[in-house]
């Protein structure tokens, strides 16, 4: 018989990512065990190491594709193993294509929709019948699924299907205790790895602080706060909620 821990537990999807990063950082300050899901295990072990305060006793590396579910429901399977719960689900695994709507293949709008949408649903269900009441599931979505804007067909429709995702999900499992909230982002610096789409990205990166009030983008640590708020237990009373950071931009 599995003992529930009495530490919390969070489990973070996308935890390579530079958004993933700030919030398991943001996590392991306050004390969290945490399951760092991504594709890739030595850039997850580079990130423990780099993690202050981590150690193997609150860390479980997991390398899935959200895609998939069934290595989703292997790392619930394996965190039940270790933890017997899950408090915190993250959702942070996510990629973003820029096209208009005829230059965007069908593949790319399969990567999309599997990835961001279908990642976030499958990881829900995956680790839900751990989570016990007063758990909180936090999502990432963006203006972009609120207020459509150019060049962003596919991305925009993922995440405008992720805030109704949320909201359905907040619904559903409001008679558990569970908590579903959404984090809905402007400009976060992005991140181009490759020199193909380097100028590309640095012309975004230069057109987004101009059309942001606040004058600058936000960081993955700005992200890391507003989760580190919607896991704590003195936000108990927001679900179903669409939390916007964005600088200003979506009011312009």
């Amino acid at each position: 018989m599995v003992v529930a821990s009495s530490r919390r537990v969070a489990v973070v999807t996308g935890a390579a990512g530079s958004i993933g990063r700030g919030i398991v950082a943001m996590l392991a300050k306050a004390g969290f065990a945490i399951m760092l899901i991504g594709r890739t295990r030595q850039t997850l072990e580079a990130i423990v190491a780099s993690t202050q305060g981590l150690d193997d006793s609150r860390v479980i590396i997991e390398v899935c594709d959200v895609r998939r579910a069934e290595d989703l429901e292997r790392a619930a399977s394996v965190a039940n193993s270790r933890w017997g719960k899950i408090d915190v689900l993250c959702t942070a695994a996510g990629v973003m294509h820029v096209g208009a709507l005829d230059e965007i293949s069908e593949a790319i709008w399969h990567q999309l929709i599997d990835t961001n949408v279908l990642g976030t649903a499958m990881a829900i269900r995956a680790f839900l019948s751990l989570m016990p009441a007063d758990a909180r599931i936090v999502t990432i979505a963006s203006t972009a699924g609120a207020r459509p804007i150019p060049r962003f067909a596919a991305y925009s429709t993922t995440k405008a299907a992720i805030i109704h995702l949320t909201q359905a999900a907040a619904l559903d499992y409001a008679d558990r205790g569970i908590r579903v909230n959404c984090i809905c982002l402007g400009a976060i610096n992005p991140e181009f790895r490759d020199k193909e789409h380097e100028m590309e990205g640095a012309m975004l990166r230069d057109q987004l602080i101009a059309a942001t009030p606040l004058g600058y983008l936000g960081t993955s640590t700005d992200v890391a706060h507003l989760v580190s708020f919607l896991v704590d237990r003195t936000s108990h009373w927001i679900t179903g909620s669409v939390l916007v950071a964005d600088g200003g931009l979506s009011l312009v």
